[in-house]
């Protein structure tokens, strides 16, 4: 999937065109311009205004009507509060067998305080989106390409926690990341190509090795045991030769003891 550059403005400003660019690589336009004051503001469903007054806070107003000084008070920020899904590409880095990678990301990032999503940082949303960025990039170094590939939902569960600790004081919440897809810079595709191809050689003949020695060490015992036997066989064998040699001897001794005394 290949994900366009997003472009992100944060919203609030005047005369402001919010563009999004999908999976799919379709243009989503968001008309951002500010609501004047005219003495009366409607807000819509999941929607907060700030308001403020000669260049102070003066409240946050949330969906209904609401009733307003005219060209005093005026709408500084206006905020969604829904749940917003926004896609990103982040910077190549370096993994820690030193593949070159980058990876195509889905941050669902939330506004839970309008008035610290206002003031709290320049650019709430830009500035998530390079906090995220600096973040995967430090995940990338430290892990090799295949941790990568097995340890997605690990990392995107690492990455959540460090994010809305970081950001609990920017009046934002993200419940969820994503690690969509993984690309490979093309001149380290072939190395990689050789790499798991001698990886699998070496599997292959570790397992040889393996069944190799579980064979010898099964002969071993065979012949062990072959060996105990035979030796046990040729001690009953001798140990009956013994015996018959021990009955003549004592049958001969008989018939010249016999011999004497008819001699006498």
């Amino acid at each position: 999937m290949n994900l366009k550059e997003t472009v992100l403005v944060e919203l609030g400003k005047p005369d402001v065109v919010v563009v999004s660019i999908n999976g799919d690589g379709f243009e989503k336009k968001f008309d951002a311009t500010l609501p004047r004051n005219w003495g009366i503001h409607v807000v819509p469903h999941r929607q907060a205004y700030i308001v403020e007054r000669f260049g102070k806070y003066v409240k946050t107003l949330t969906r209904g009507v609401h009733v307003s000084i005219p060209f005093i008070d005026r709408v500084a920020h206006v905020h969604s509060l829904k749940l917003e899904a926004i896609p990103f590409r982040s910077k190549q880095a370096v993994t820690k067998d030193n593949t070159d990678v980058y990876v195509d990301c889905r941050l669902y990032v939330k506004v839970v305080d309008p008035k610290l999503a206002s003031y709290a940082v320049e650019g709430a949303i830009p500035s998530l989106i390079q906090l995220v960025r600096a973040m995967v990039h430090d995940e990338l170094g430290k892990i090799t390409l295949r941790q990568l590939f097995r340890g997605k939902h690990t990392i995107s569960k690492n990455i959540v926690i460090d994010l809305n600790e970081a950001v609990k004081n920017w009046g934002l919440h993200c419940p969820t990341f994503e690690i969509e897809e993984v690309n490979i810079a093309k001149a380290d595709k072939t190395d990689l190509y050789k790499q798991e191809y001698y990886e699998e050689l070496k599997r292959r003949l570790r397992i040889l090795e393996t069944e190799g020695e579980v064979h010898t060490v099964a002969l071993l015992a065979k012949y062990k045991e072959e060996g105990i036997q035979m030796v046990a066989n040729t001690f009953k064998r001798l140990m009956e030769v013994a015996l018959k040699m021990a009955k003549g001897d004592n049958a001969k001794e008989g018939v010249l003891a016999g011999g004497s005394i008819m001699k006498k």
